[in-house]
């Protein structure tokens, strides 16, 4: 049985990632129009791994004395193949530089894409089902 779950993150990383990807692809060659690319183009382009160069700064629930949030770290490895599979390996950690590790999440599964997102030009759609 499949778990599907929204991962807002993952989509907005994807979406950072393809456009990375497709600009040092396509950096030579100017006369390709990324926003005509074809749901194929996005997908191959989408092929490979990518791992965060520095810790996020992220919120979390617990709160400092003062009742602001509390700051965690965390950083991404996420690797997408060709048949559609992923992987996402997130560690949080207690400290910015990463050095301090809390805890570990791995999560592993395949895409559904869906076409042209309704709202983003150019963009797409795309289902991130974790596999149990």
């Amino acid at each position: 049985m499949n778990t599907r779950i929204l991962l807002p993150s993952i989509a907005l990383l994807i979406f950072g990632l393809v456009s990375i990807a497709s600009m040092q692809q396509n950096k030579n060659a100017k006369s390709i129009n990324q926003k005509n690319m074809t749901t194929e183009q996005v997908k191959q382009l989408s092929v490979g791994e990518w791992v965060s160069i520095a810790p996020e700064v992220r919120p979390s629930l617990s709160k400092n004395v003062d009742g602001s949030m509390k700051p965690f770290y965390l950083t991404r490895d996420f690797t997408y193949s060709a048949d559609g599979k992923f992987i996402l390996q997130m560690i949080n950690s207690a400290d910015a530089y990463g050095k301090i590790p809390l805890a570990k999440i791995v999560l592993r599964g395949h895409t559904v894409w869906q076409g042209e997102h309704p709202i983003a030009p150019g963009a797409q759609k795309i289902d991130y089902i974790v596999n149990p």
